[in-house]
């Protein structure tokens, strides 16, 4: 019985303390304070956020011009190889075409010439033009084989026959 008078006293002036002003207004200001860090940190969030997707929008941008200029760089290149070809075929070579002996550029493998029936007829790597390679199977040779229309075709990504890379056709 004595326990049970000491916790309810003890109870009582819990309560007593709780409920005074400066109590409450302690309760008060962590519960302000609580709340404003809470809104601090959602609106950094949010502006982190914000600025990530604007640089992921910029960074895409930029690919995107970087990308159309490489492809159209490969389109006139083919164009002025195409030409070169075009006068005498017989005679065409990819040693003898390249501009004042320059190479083609990280961004393309190699380049070739094949004939309507699939195969490679000859290479911009020499190391492969006695390769007899087939390519009736790819995408980018059914495209002009059936298509008349006179236009640079991009291809899916695929493994290179002979590189083992992946390559864009």
């Amino acid at each position: 019985m004595f326990s049970s008078g000491i916790a309810s006293h003890g109870a009582a002036n819990w309560l007593r303390a709780a409920w005074q002003g400066s109590t409450l207004l302690g309760l008060a200001m962590i519960g302000l304070l609580w709340g404003s860090v809470s809104l601090l940190h959602e609106t950094e969030r949010n502006a982190a956020e914000r600025l990530a997707i604007q640089n992921s929008e910029n960074l895409a941008f930029v690919f995107d011009r970087h990308l159309s200029r490489s492809i159209q760089d490969i389109d006139q290149l083919l164009k002025l190889m195409r030409q070169n070809y075009a006068r005498n075929p017989d005679e065409f070579t990819f040693r003898n075409w390249k501009p004042n002996g320059a190479t083609f550029g990280d961004q393309i493998l190699h380049f070739g010439i094949i004939g309507p029936d699939g195969i490679l007829k000859q290479s911009s790597d020499e190391s492969r033009s006695e390769t007899r390679l087939d390519v009736k199977s790819r995408e980018f040779f059914h495209f002009h084989l059936n298509y008349a229309i006179d236009e640079l075709f991009v291809g899916k990504p695929v493994i290179g026959l002979l590189s083992g890379k992946h390559t864009i056709q």
